[in-house]
């Protein structure tokens, strides 16, 4: 992939996984362990203030700057190799059935292939692709996934790290880093033959589905609701201001309306409810689970909530013991553990090597 792109990069050299969401930054390393495996080697969390990421755009490159330079510094690393994640409008991922040719061949094609996918010049883009094997639908063809990204997006990811003294390696679509996280962890592929799991990422402002069948990305969308719209109900029901509401949510869950906390609760489940009609549209392989991340799926009662609203066995996406907590490190494990739903993206983008752009 052109630019910095580097969606399918395998193993490789350590760097530090950074999830810019657009409530706070999430920074993540990993080591090597001595018995296989891998040792969470630094971590750390930073707010940002609302509105200095738009549907992943960056509106305040000053603000987020600071709060880069702020989670560096609080998590230690000296490690200056980034591999960050990318979604919203300006992704689009998709999985195409083309017929059977080499790679080599593939790489020839896939700009074109690409121009009858998506809604977007093809000069103004940076796409990857990988081959999942043979199609199980259409014999003599293949299954490939496409992954577009907006170049304008990437460059501005780009200037923004270039300026806080990092090396942007890797950029990776964040539904798939979140995935490369399920695989590792094991629950990606707890499903009977032909059923399908459901990767549900909740944000600050986006929330993600990935509907894997077979351990094969089949189905991808992404949906503007987040806790951030938790938030604004607090407001609604308090008449506090978003700073306020804020807090208390996150210091105080059991103070929160049950109004505003119902209000999003609906919320919630109707957008996961239209990602499951778009995809059962078009995809006979019911959706037997659903594993969640995100610092939103932390919310107390909302796994529950939804689980009753989607008929559903829901679970919280773990990423501990998997990944060894060492006392010795600038964190407290205790903490990290309790957070590790919301670090999902961006461990998973530390398990990325990326290549020297």
């Amino acid at each position: 992939m052109g630019g910095s792109m580097s969606l399918f990069a395998g193993k490789g050299k350590p760097l530090v996984g950074l999830d810019i969401g657009a409530a706070s930054i999430k920074l993540a390393e990993l080591r090597d362990g001595s018995g296989g495996g891998y040792v969470l080697e630094a971590a750390a969390i930073e707010p940002l203030p609302p509105g200095a990421i738009v549907e992943s755009a960056i509106k305040d490159a000053q603000l987020v700057g600071e709060a880069v330079r702020r989670v560096l510094d609080k998590a230690g690393t000296t490690t200056r190799r980034v591999a960050i994640g990318v979604s919203g409008n300006a992704v689009i991922i998709k999985t195409i059935t083309l017929p059977e040719m080499s790679e080599l061949d593939l790489e020839g094609q896939i700009a074109y292939e690409a121009d009858q996918y998506v809604p977007y010049d093809i000069d103004e883009l940076n796409l990857d692709f990988h081959v999942l094997g043979p199609s199980e639908h259409e014999e003599g063809h293949m299954d490939v996934l496409l992954a577009v990204c907006k170049k304008g997006l990437v460059e501005e990811y780009q200037q923004l790290l270039d300026s806080a003294g990092l090396d942007l390696v890797c950029v990776d679509c964040a539904v798939l880093a979140i995935q490369n996280m399920a695989e590792l962890i094991g629950n990606a592929q707890r499903a009977g033959a032909g059923q399908a799991i459901a990767l549900v990422d909740i944000g600050g402002a986006l929330l993600h589905v990935n509907i894997l069948v077979d351990g094969r990305t089949t189905f991808v969308r992404d949906h503007f609701i987040g806790g951030n719209d938790l938030t604004q109900a607090i407001q609604k029901e308090t008449g506090m201001s978003f700073q306020q509401a804020e807090q208390l949510k996150l210091e105080d869950p059991a103070a929160i309306p049950a109004a505003a906390a119902e209000r999003y609760h609906e919320q919630v489940a109707a957008e996961i409810l239209r990602a499951l009609d778009f995809y059962a549209a078009n995809h006979s392989q019911p959706v037997s689970r659903m594993l969640l991340s995100g610092g939103a799926a932390l919310q107390p009662n909302l796994i529950e909530a939804l689980a009753m609203r989607l008929d559903i066995e829901l679970d919280l996406l773990q990423p501990f013991p998997t990944i060894a907590l060492p006392n010795d490190k600038g964190f407290d494990p205790i903490e990290v553990r309790r957070q590790g739903p919301r670090m999902i993206e961006a461990l998973g983008l530390a398990l990325r090597s990326g290549e020297q752009p």
